[in-house]
């Protein structure tokens, strides 16, 4: 004799909270994705800056026409601007990069871009909107190269009269005056080096 057990199906409520839980799983695997996702980088590199592309870099409190510097600083007020002045040797096409650290946590980076293979002078400029202690590592890499590059030069400045003091800051980057491509197209050759000035502008 076959004794035939009924099966019992769950309430509608356990299925409720089943759902709800298989929910909120959901929700917390997506936020700690997203979170990972836009987690800054980390502090600034430990290596050694090799300049073999860009081989003078400095911070000034202002640069001339051709974008070399009127001075050279390294202490600078609460909301001046900065200038990380420097310049690129026999080289191009590619990408300089500059990654900018406050108290050694990252905060933002700019990019400039060269068409040509030549030498150039030019400057990446920035609002001090914190004080403490900053750092502003430059990269070159060529076009078409895997990754961000290799540390070419490394800078170091000093915001208002404390050091090592907490919080961000938000790097302005000189907002372009003409495009990119009309600029190095009206661009004139100063004996072997030409002027990029800016965030992408191109000095005359």
């Amino acid at each position: 004799m076959t004794v035939q057990v009924p099966l019992s199906r769950p309430s509608s409520l356990t299925l409720l909270i089943a759902l709800s839980i298989l929910l909120t799983l959901a929700l917390a695997g997506g936020l700690i994705f997203v979170f990972v996702q836009r987690a800054p980088q980390g502090g600034p590199a430990s290596g050694v800056a090799g300049d073999r592309y860009i081989t003078t870099a400095q911070t000034a409190s202002g640069v001339h026409p051709d974008g070399s510097p009127i001075d050279s600083t390294t202490s600078f007020n609460l909301g001046q601007t900065v200038y990380v002045a420097y310049t690129v040797t026999d080289a191009g096409p590619g990408t300089a990069t500059i990654k900018l650290y406050a108290n050694s946590l990252f905060i933002d980076s700019m990019t400039q871009t060269f068409q040509q293979h030549s030498s150039y002078t030019a400057y990446f400029s920035f609002k001090a909107s914190k004080t403490g202690d900053w750092e502003a590592d430059l990269y070159w890499q060529n076009r078409g190269a895997a990754g961000d590059g290799a540390l070419e030069q490394r800078v170091t400045l000093l915001v208002g009269t404390d050091s090592a003091l907490p919080g961000p800051f938000l790097a302005t980057p000189v907002r372009l005056s003409i495009p990119l491509y009309q600029a190095l197209s009206e661009i004139r050759p100063l004996d072997t080096t030409k002027t990029l000035a800016g965030n992408g502008t191109l000095g005359q």
